[in-house]
């Protein structure tokens, strides 16, 4: 533990180092001079006031309210786990009982979405483990509903706060081994997962300490110890799985040094990742630890956010015992990750682009007693978009993503990227793909054709990054043998996708297709036929901001 805060320690140091060198290089109008002024013989710290319309009129430097720029790349956008979309602050609702109610900030959510599935490459086939063509695929019809419930207290009691958020996720129908024992496992419906069941769980639970201005003019301090869900980033390292029924949770203790708008902002954390559990409390497994710092440099937003990071994930190897048969099958490893992601919409020209690179190294093991291995590896995104002068604001983006994946399972290194907690959508509609062994350039279209209907499409392609290496949604987790059998495909396959969206008063509406055509390196280790995937999903909520 002492080396996991060392290296979050210096990471922060020197990222506050280089950002409070930014804050020294910028004061707006009224605030340029100091931040706040002392009192004449007393301790007492006067805060000076917003800086006024007339001052920003006056000023002869830029005076910018917020650095913070949204980035436009397809299936970015951070959720904010302290206030998901959901919620609202109560006096903001329009509801006369609680027009002076400034202090609780709440939500209920409720999910419910409608799948069609045909010839799921996640699922094995019911008459044929693998085995090409010939085999009718399989059709499922799940049912999935999510129900969450957020409370949060602030300014009452600051600087203390305190945040709850309770998620129950279900799927029906599903499979119970003990009503029908004799029932073929690779036929719908399935048995139960972690994936779509975690029965009424407090995913966050924690206790806040927040200084608005201890950092200088409204540049905060929130230290918040307890359960949480968050994301960071583009989602694809540390993501709370928003399309997945249940969440990504962590144990431990997240500290935030200003705030999104500011010029600068760090995000320091030290956490246990949560086991899922299908009917009981999510806890910890063993010695698991997740720990880094993210640092957000937004001095030069309009050509460029700049997020350099790093981040640890250390944990024993463990295997589940007659004893304690729940214990997870787990790898020895101490993993380091560390990368950088720039962005920008660069202002009037209509593009904007979205970049991250990512090296990987540190020890990874087969199992606890297994001899262990080297990790190097990597993966890097680029997107370049542009939005058209229409009505419609479309907007076309090209994307390419390259994650690394094992080169020899003999050898004593480890090429294959750990995805540690990110997302898997957009990689796939179907959900086929995760952050590994992927090689995938893909053209998206958005456009808006009215007021808050969103439709967006995209096409896809799909090759393995290493055709040694495995397609771990699809279960094939090899295509060399021991012998060390040379496979040269590696066309996974093309996907086409469309999705609608649209708002109404207290209920989102998302429908969608995806269509997948299987390419040589899944119709030789795993099956042929295409894939069909539909959906209906509405969210209902209860509080809405009043207009």
């Amino acid at each position: 533990m002492k080396k996991i805060l060392k290296r979050i320690g210096a990471f922060a140091v020197l990222g506050v180092i280089m950002a409070q060198s930014l804050t020294a290089q910028n004061k707006p109008a009224g605030v340029k001079a100091q931040a706040a002024t002392e009192v004449a013989g007393s301790d007492i710290e006067e805060i000076p006031p917003e800086v006024s319309d007339a001052e920003k009129n006056a000023a002869t430097i830029e005076v910018r309210d917020s650095y913070y720029v949204e980035r436009r790349s397809y299936g970015t956008k951070r959720i904010d786990g302290t206030k998901p979309e959901y919620v609202v602050r109560l006096n903001e609702t329009g509801i006369g009982v609680f027009k002076n109610v400034d202090w609780l900030v709440a939500g209920l959510d409720y999910r419910y979405r409608h799948e069609y599935r045909y010839n799921d490459l996640r699922r094995p086939n019911a008459t044929a483990v693998t085995g090409p063509n010939g085999v009718q695929p399989e059709t499922d019809t799940p049912v999935l509903l999510r129900t969450r419930l957020f409370l949060k207290v602030e300014n009452i009691l600051d600087p203390f706060r305190v945040t709850v958020e309770v998620e129950d996720a279900r799927r029906y129908p599903f499979w119970n081994p003990a009503d029908d024992p004799t029932k073929n496992q690779r036929q719908p419906p399935y048995a139960r997962d972690d994936r779509d069941f975690n029965s009424v769980e407090p995913i966050q639970a924690f206790g806040e300490l927040y200084f608005k201005n201890l950092f200088g003019y409204d540049r905060p301090l929130h230290v918040r110890v307890g359960r949480q869900a968050f994301e960071f980033l583009d989602r694809r390292l540390i993501g709370l799985n928003e399309w997945r029924n249940t969440t990504n949770t962590f144990q431990g203790v997240r500290t935030t040094i200003g705030q999104e708008k500011n010029n600068w902002y760090l995000e320091l954390l030290a956490f246990q990742p949560l086991v899922r559990y299908l009917d009981k409390l999510d806890q910890p497994q063993g010695k698991q630890w997740f720990y880094g710092a993210i640092l957000s440099i937004q001095e030069w937003s309009q050509v460029a956010t700049i997020q350099p990071y790093y981040l640890g994930l250390q944990q024993d190897g463990q295997s589940p015992t007659k004893e304690n048969p729940e214990l997870l099958q787990r790898d020895f490893q101490n993993i380091h990750t560390a990368g950088i992601r720039a962005y920008a919409v660069l202002g009037k020209s209509g593009f904007d682009y979205d970049v991250s690179y990512t090296n990987q190294w540190g020890t990874d093991a087969l199992r606890a007693n297994a001899q262990e291995r080297n990790q190097n590896a990597f993966y890097a995104t680029a997107e370049l978009g542009y939005t058209f002068n229409h009505s419609w604001k479309p907007r076309l983006g090209a994307f390419y993503g390259y994650v690394s994946g094992d080169l020899d399972r003999n050898d004593q290194t480890q090429n294959r990227f750990n995805r540690l907690f990110g997302f898997a959508r957009p990689w796939s509609s179907h959900d086929y793909f995760q952050l590994e062994n992927l090689n995938t350039p893909k053209i998206v279209l958005e456009f808006e054709p009215f007021e808050k209907l969103k439709i967006d499409t995209a096409y896809a392609q799909y090759w393995v990054a290493s055709p040694k290496d495995r397609w771990n949604n699809s279960g094939i987790l090899n295509t060399a043998s021991a012998a060390g059998n040379v496979n040269t495909d590696t066309k996974i396959g093309d996907e086409y996708n469309l999705r609608i969206r649209y708002p109404f008063p207290h209920l989102k509406v998302n429908v969608g297709y995806a269509y997948f055509k299987p390419g040589s390196y899944t119709t030789k280790f795993l099956r042929g036929g295409d894939s069909h995937f539909a959906y209906l999903e509405v969210s209902a909520v209860l509080l809405e901001k009043a207009n």
